[in-house]
């Protein structure tokens, strides 16, 4: 049976920086692990780090314990396997990752250890955003220290149309035969408690946080089964709101599109729980790839 990893919310935490264990997970690997470490310093704002490790050997969950140690280690070993992959495909595959809501926060800091992660070999990454400064300055400081990696920007103006998402993702199709990584971060962050619709009907935050998330993930699907045929190694990721789930999904108005269904709590909550579920769903069509849905807490992002 396929198996989707719900990771839980870290309460009360900030953290400034993220180190990541990329989860390219082997075929019949599902375990993770998730901990937020304190950096030792006496101020625990300074320098909170979260950091979430796959490990390679397990068949459960482990979500406390891990030191940072541990960490680096994991982190080791993918690097190891991602050469080993390369090295061992017959036509040198190298490894191809998308990113989308990549220009600050979480996105940002997973592309990054996975940029660090494949410098050795290479490989191409695609990194979606908003903020074109912001990406030329990514590209620029990434490429002087992974300069073997080919990084590409693709800017929307706003992921909440589905009609951009849905560009995106072909945008990246017609470019690539498989896909290794998916990371699905995008987000956006409000205090109301009244819907704001799209010129497409949906609820923005909804649009931003579910419906543009499965929209690619769906699109790209057939990438990421190619990659897994060839390495046996592709997954996809995705980060939550800082709500965890608190309640069943609105079955009766899924969008939240009547207002008096609508709050920014119940938002919050129902996009999440609709992530779960639909990758859940994923997960049962596709057993063969790695499925992640991390609820980090609050973060200090560029959205804060």
């Amino acid at each position: 049976m396929p198996s989707l990893h719900v990771l839980p919310r870290a309460h009360g935490l900030r953290c400034s920086r993220v180190s990541i264990a990329t989860p390219l997970i082997p075929t019949g690997t599902t375990s993770y692990s998730y901990s937020f470490t304190n950096s030792g310093q006496k101020d625990p704002r300074a320098i909170t780090t979260a950091s979430m490790a796959t490990t390679t050997t397990a068949t459960t969950s482990k979500c406390d314990g891990l030191s940072v140690e541990q960490i680096k280690a994991a982190n080791r070993e993918m690097k190891a396997m991602i050469k080993n992959t390369v090295n061992g495909s017959a036509d040198g595959v190298k490894p191809v990752a998308v990113f989308v809501g990549a220009t600050s926060g979480l996105g940002l800091m997973a592309m990054r250890k996975w940029v660090e992660l494949i410098d050795d070999v290479g490989g191409r990454v695609y990194f979606v955003g908003r903020n074109k400064e912001a990406a030329n300055e990514i590209i620029t400081s990434l490429s002087q220290t992974s300069p073997k990696v080919e990084l590409t920007f693709l800017h929307t103006p706003d992921i909440a149309l589905l009609s951009n998402a849905s560009q995106i993702a072909s945008t990246i199709a017609a470019k690539e035969s498989h896909l290794n990584l998916l990371v699905l971060s995008q987000g956006l962050i409000t205090l109301s408690n009244t819907r704001d619709p799209t010129p497409e009907g949906i609820d923005r935050k909804m649009a931003t946080h579910v419906y543009s998330r499965f929209l690619i993930a769906r699109r790209l699907l057939p990438l990421l089964q190619k990659a897994h045929d060839i390495s046996s190694s592709s997954s996809i990721s995705t980060a939550s709101s800082s709500s965890s789930e608190t309640g069943k999904v609105n079955e009766s108005d899924l969008s939240l599109s009547r207002q008096e269904n609508y709050s920014n709590a119940k938002c919050a909550a129902q996009a999440s729980a609709m992530n779960t579920v639909l990758l859940e769903h994923l997960s049962t069509l596709h057993p063969q790839l790695g499925w992640m849905h991390v609820f980090p807490g609050v973060v200090e992002t560029g959205l804060m």
